[in-house]
């Protein structure tokens, strides 16, 4: 009996360690299986999201088929969107800074980002290639948006598209896919400024859908995705220049010769100002990085021009007498993206004064005003050849047929003619005078340029005189 029970206990004991074992076990397969639960759906979504084709077959593919069929993939997004109810108007509202590049795209969208969310913007980013997580490519406040949120916004774009294809048509690849659902992500998540980094190139990457962006960039220009691209830089560079858009400020870096002749040449033609970032020792205020090195110095300073946009308004101020021909020197200032061309006379004020070190009474004033109008007329005369052979070498890309063109009457409204320095700097600068000009000279389109300028840059040449009359206007 003594055994028995000895032998009883010893089976208790057993037991109770194999059931708590059991239990242990018991929770940490429940834990597991209801952590694996939660995420099912997220790799279920990474998984349909695997099967689509990837960006770099697409890309060969339109390189391969060259722009009336590369356009396709621009078609798709907005058809795609269209069936998930977002317009481009849509995007529009979004406040977007579009980068490209072949180097430091992805810092430059970084920084932008950053610089945004400090200053209050709730921001959208969207990025390629990620690190971990395909969740990592749409941000909302500088953070991936959640495996959850992810996998409920990716169906909520898979299951329609998948719906609206046509017997024998595929679901859109890999990238284009992910970019439709970062829009329809920003769309739904309300976000007040989103930062676009370029997937390849730019010209047929599907983020250039956007027509209305606030900014875009280039970053530096290398030597990259040559079988997609092209095998020079200038070759890329015509590539990356395609997210331009007109009126859009255009911002880039120190590039090679042949990269930045294209970039501006292509800012001419889409009538687009470019401009240059500074070094980033030459802001007042000494910034610190958290990665130091020239390389990140430059794309801080990109970041910090396309996220400080301000709306330049770029005035031509000209005048030229005597033997020398105003073709010579306004032909070169004709590739110039100019908002505004004025001319008008060397003399101060409209009546001269005798005790004026400029005024200059051996002139015939008559002459004067006469001269002001050939030189309009010569300006007027550079700027219709240059559109209608602009036209003439695009003639076979229907998108700049009808966009690009400006008309006799559009040239003619951006030249003014006044009768002296201080009509004109009061035109500029004066918005008692900008009203009055508005009632009667000038078209609508013009008064609202000026008037909602944040910056205005005056180039003043082609006389000495007419450069000192200005700064002694300046001056006093």
């Amino acid at each position: 009996m003594l055994l028995f029970c000895r032998i009883s206990a010893g089976i208790r004991d057993l037991i109770t360690k194999r059931v708590v074992e059991f239990d242990h076990f018991y929770q940490a397969q429940r834990t597991f299986f209801m952590e694996h639960k939660v995420n099912s759906v997220y790799e279920e979504a990474v998984y349909a999201l695997n099967g689509l084709q990837s960006n770099s077959v697409v890309l060969q593919k339109a390189r391969e088929e060259r722009s009336a069929k590369a356009y396709k993939n621009l078609v798709d997004t907005e058809r795609h969107l269209k069936t998930l109810g977002v317009k481009l108007e849509d995007l529009d509202a979004l406040n977007i800074i579009h980068v490209a590049g072949t180097k430091g795209k992805g810092s430059t969208c970084a920084f932008s980002e950053s610089i945004l969310r400090k200053h209050g913007y709730k921001t959208g980013f969207y990025s390629s290639p990620h690190l971990i997580s395909a969740n990592e490519r749409i941000r909302i406040n500088g953070k991936p948006i959640s495996k959850d949120a992810f996998a409920k916004y990716f169906w909520e774009v898979y299951r329609p598209v998948q719906l609206s294809l046509k017997d024998g048509e595929s679901m859109p690849p890999y990238f284009l896919f992910l970019t439709v659902m970062a829009f329809y992500v920003f769309v739904k998540e309300q976000v007040e400024a989103a930062v676009l980094e370029v997937g390849v190139g730019g010209l047929w990457d599907c983020t250039n859908i956007v027509r209305k962006p606030v900014a875009v960039g280039i970053s530096t220009l290398g030597i990259d995705h040559v079988s997609i691209l092209g095998t020079t830089i200038p070759e890329i560079a015509e590539q990356k220049a395609g997210i331009f858009k007109p009126n859009v400020p255009a911002f880039t870096v120190p590039q090679p010769e042949g990269a930045m002749r294209v970039l501006c040449k292509k800012a001419h033609a889409v009538k687009c100002p470019l401009l240059l970032s500074p070094p980033l020792e030459a802001y007042e205020k000494t910034i610190c990085l958290g990665m130091q090195g020239a390389v990140q110095n430059i794309n801080a300073s990109l970041a910090l021009q396309l996220t400080n946009t301000q709306s330049v308004l770029r005035i031509l101020y000209f005048n030229c007498t005597g033997e020398r021909k105003a073709e010579s020197l306004l032909d070169p200032l004709a590739d110039i993206c100019f908002d505004l061309v004025i001319f008008s006379p060397n003399r101060i004020n409209v009546m001269k004064d005798a005790s004026s070190d400029l005024s200059n009474f051996m002139v015939d004033p008559e002459k004067e005003i006469q001269q002001c109008v050939i030189n309009k007329e010569i300006w007027c005369h550079l700027m219709r050849s240059l559109y209608e052979n602009e036209l003439s070498i695009s003639s076979g890309n229907a998108s700049s047929i009808g966009s690009e063109l400006r008309t006799k009457a559009t040239v003619n409204d951006n030249a003014l003619q006044f009768p002296s320095i201080s009509n004109a700097l009061d035109f500029i600068f004066s918005s008692e005078s900008l009203n009055k000009a508005h009632s009667s000279d000038i078209s609508s389109a013009l008064y609202d340029l000026v008037k909602n300028a944040d910056h205005i840059q005056v180039l003043v040449t082609g006389s000495l005189h007419l450069v000192g009359g200005v700064l002694s206007l300046i001056d006093t």
